[in-house]
């Protein structure tokens, strides 16, 4: 069902417009190279190849963000929601296969040897570097791993729970889209708190930005149609 690329972001330094440009990536690749060659970071090469495989809309804004600390955290954090995504939305994947691994994410991302193989293209890519997200993740300060952990945590178990049964009524697809966007963006938003000192918005806006973020997926699907 998607954790979506059109992101209602809280804070106004996760809120500029972004299109990748030659002179964006090019200014990655200098900082990429010269981190590789100092401390042989592959998982970092990986982790920002890959966001930009994915959604090179949000790949930009990331890019953006002038703070290092806050770059990373929060592209562990898409990455890791989209592997979750990843799980949820591949239709050959058993549901009793499906459920424990979402439940289980925000463990699994602890451990650097887990491995399971499922969707397709960039998002095959993330499943199959899952060690290279382990990675970057412990290279995070322990305050951003304990954010992004409860983000994974409280989407897989909000995705879990409708795995066995479908959306009926518009009280389910209300609490679908609070349980498996609001990590989301209360993710982003206690990261820019933790890290560069925003401030955190009121519990009703994340609720608020929640059911808007699954508006706009179903905008963009209807128009896609």
């Amino acid at each position: 069902m998607g954790i979506g690329l059109n992101i209602n972001y809280p804070s106004p330094k996760l809120h500029k417009a972004a299109e990748i440009t030659p002179t964006t990536w090019k200014k990655h690749a200098v900082v990429s190279a010269s981190r590789t060659s100092a401390c042989n970071d592959q998982h970092w090469d990986f982790c920002y190849e890959t966001l930009q495989k994915v959604s090179r809309t949000f790949s930009g804004v990331t890019m953006q963000l002038s703070q290092p600390k806050l770059r990373d955290a929060v592209c562990v954090l898409y990455l890791a929601l989209r592997a979750v995504d990843t799980v949820e939305d591949d239709s050959e994947v058993p549901a009793d296969v499906k459920i424990p691994i979402l439940r289980n994410f925000h463990r699994h991302i602890y451990d650097r040897d887990w491995k399971f193989i499922c969707g397709a293209n960039g998002d095959k890519e993330i499943m199959q570097g899952h060690h290279h997200l382990h990675s970057a993740f412990m290279d995070l300060e322990t305050r951003s791993q304990k954010i992004i952990e409860d983000a994974i945590l409280n989407t897989g178990e909000g995705m879990a729970k409708f795995i066995p049964s479908e959306i009926k009524t518009m009280n389910d697809y209300e609490d679908y889209a609070i349980l498996t966007n609001t990590p989301w963006i209360f993710g982003t938003s206690k990261l820019s708190h933790l890290l560069v000192g925003e401030n955190l918005p009121p519990d009703a806006f994340f609720y608020q930005a929640a059911l808007l973020q699954q508006l706009s997926k179903l905008s963009s699907c209807s128009f896609s149609k």
